[in-house]
């Protein structure tokens, strides 16, 4: 897998996606934690980039991975191995 990045602009549409579908907000030093966050997220769903989860996410804000999206983001424990929380 390549490397995973998030650019500034991206960042900012992902902090108005979480901050209207969740009321989170995130500052700007927390990229990595969307990053890693994330990762489970393209890896199961097989997209090639966070872009890609933003603009569908965008599109569909009620949508399934929009719910898999805050599900990731709003989780304490993000173990790589079930059932371990």
């Amino acid at each position: 897998m390549h490397k995973i990045t998030i650019s500034d602009a991206e960042f900012i549409r992902f902090q108005s996606f979480l901050k209207s579908s969740s009321d989170i907000s995130l500052a700007e030093n927390k990229k990595y934690l969307i990053i890693n966050r994330l990762k489970p997220v393209l890896h199961t769903t097989g997209l090639d980039s966070l872009c890609d989860i933003i603009s569908l996410v965008e599109a569909t804000p009620t949508g399934d991975l929009a719910s898999k999206v805050i599900d990731a983001m709003t989780t304490n424990c993000n173990p790589p191995i079930p059932n371990r929380c």
